[in-house]
């Protein structure tokens, strides 16, 4: 199976799909994650610049093998929603996924926002389309659609979110372990597993 997950930003897939990654690559599936925003700026005496590094990090550490990395300006994505649409059916026409990870469509960040649209056009009746969580930016998310992940899964996907130095030293609680843990946990128990990460289904066909 071919999997495609978008991450508008470093960290993004991770946080939404990182032990479902795991599971997929330990079964065998032909992964691939699709970085698109990396121009990012920091305050000027911010010890780190540049995030890609903490990316490339975080996806060795999950062991995914393939990633192509985009070259988009953080927050300005809707200056180029034509140019990330043609990137997807570029990507879309050569890696032809059969499932494919996005932002939910709830999500309220304007650069996730333009992927989850964007993306939707592009693999729309092409590809089943999940959406994943990132609670902070989706207070309404409604999921429908479960993936049950193992103890491995889950410390694979807290290592790879550990290598974001950058955003542990600017404070995101959402990164903080013991959180990760227990919405894994909370999303387990919805589907009588120890730990699952939670979808919404945006386009799923047999």
């Amino acid at each position: 199976m071919r999997i495609l997950v978008i991450s508008p930003h470093a960290d993004d897939a991770e946080l939404g799909a990182g032990a479902t990654i795991s599971r997929f690559l330990r079964e065998g599936s032909d992964v691939l994650v699709y970085l698109v925003a990396t121009k990012e700026k920091f305050p000027e005496d911010f010890p780190i610049r540049d995030r890609v590094d903490e990316f490339k990090n975080s996806m060795d550490t999950l062991g995914v093998k393939k990633h192509v990395i985009a070259n988009y300006p953080v927050r300005k994505l809707h200056e180029h929603r034509q140019q990330i649409l043609e990137d997807f059916v570029k990507i879309r026409d050569e890696f032809r996924p059969n499932v494919v990870f996005i932002p939910s469509l709830r999500d309220i960040h304007q650069d996730h926002q333009v992927v989850a649209w964007e993306a939707y056009r592009a693999f729309n009746r092409r590809a089943k389309i999940l959406g994943y969580e990132l609670p902070w930016n989706a207070r309404d998310f409604a999921p429908n659609f479960f993936v049950r992940v193992s103890e491995e899964d889950v410390k694979r996907k807290l290592e790879a979110l550990d290598k974001y130095e950058s955003q542990k030293l600017l404070g995101r609680n959402y990164l903080d372990p013991e959180f990760l843990r227990a919405q894994l946990r909370f999303r387990g128990a919805q589907c009588n597993s120890k730990y699952a990460e939670a979808f919404e289904t945006i386009n799923w066909f047999i």
